[in-house]
């Protein structure tokens, strides 16, 4: 583009300078007209006008004479056309510099528009190329969200039951005791936790009282670590009556043991662990309880 300028700036000096030139070598000439004479007649020496009396008689006839006018010079510019019709050479610079005006003008205005026109196309595609920089920015952005979801639910700290049994040999001599382990299952250790339980059987026709509805431990487990509860209640508290207890060797009435844990992980996420577990006559060989439900978040 610079190139372009200069070859148009370097044309344009040099008609200046030969319209210079050709001013300064052929002057204009004057356009004042030749004034032509007219050659003026001697009068006749000795004519006498005619007398008032004798005008129009036959010895004094009326006579015009017609006086013509003188002829022309060679200098008038009438006798030649041609020479008329010729303009100075300075008068042909002068068109030619306005016509190279003219021309760089009109290849400025072609240069400007094919500018324009490719300026407009490039901010078109830099605004589909920023368009599609945002939108790639803004997945990448999830996807990073995506990753750290998944970092964080691989990494921090999970809770499950590893082992639920019941101790003693009958579980209505004196009372009724269990033995639960839970263990970090996670890659990351669990804070600030604490648990609570409560042991009840159902249905009976008594109202049910939930013992033990109270926080029983609280820890902070790192990963791969087991705690273990104990969690008891006496029989008496458990099973109102002998027919209670009736039922339940005959499998009507279970005993149930729910609880829930409350922690922190390593990403400081509060974390829940809830579980309900199950007792009934099916269980008196093995003294394993049946785990019935377990959710966490």
């Amino acid at each position: 583009m610079r190139r372009i300028l200069m070859v148009i700036l370097l044309f344009l000096l040099f008609l200046f300078v030969g319209g210079a030139l050709a001013r300064s070598q052929h002057p204009f000439p004057s356009h004042g007209k030749n004034e032509s004479r007219i050659p003026q007649t001697n009068a006749e020496n000795g004519q006498q006008p005619p007398t008032a009396d004798q005008r129009g008689t036959e010895q004094s006839p009326v006579i015009v004479k017609i006086i013509g006018t003188g002829p022309k010079t060679q200098n008038s510019t009438g006798d030649n056309p041609d020479k008329a019709k010729t303009k100075p050479p300075a008068d042909w610079w002068s068109v030619a510099i306005g016509g190279g005006t003219l021309f760089v003008l009109g290849l400025q205005l072609i240069a400007f528009t094919a500018q324009a026109c490719y300026m407009r196309r490039t901010v078109t595609k830099m605004q589909s190329t920023t368009s599609a920089a945002i939108r790639a920015a803004k997945a990448a952005e999830d996807t990073i969200g995506h990753m750290r979801e998944t970092a964080e639910r691989q990494l921090r700290a999970y809770l499950s039951i590893e082992s639920a049994i019941s101790e003693g040999e009958h579980p209505f001599l004196q009372e009724f005791k269990a033995k639960i382990s839970f263990k970090n299952c996670g890659q990351t250790p669990a804070y600030d936790g604490a648990m609570w339980m409560s042991i009840y059987a159902y249905p009976q026709v008594f109202p049910t009282i939930l013992a033990l509805k109270r926080t029983i431990i609280t820890f902070e487990m790192p990963p791969g670590n087991t705690v273990t509860v104990c969690p008891a209640i006496e029989t008496k508290n458990l099973l109102f009556t002998t027919e209670a207890i009736s039922r339940f060797e005959a499998g009507k009435v279970a005993i149930y043991i729910t609880g829930r844990a409350d922690f922190k992980d390593a990403f400081r996420q509060k974390r829940r662990f809830s579980f309900r577990l199950r007792y009934d006559n099916r269980c008196f060989a093995t003294r394993l309880l049946n785990i019935q439900k377990i959710k966490s978040n």
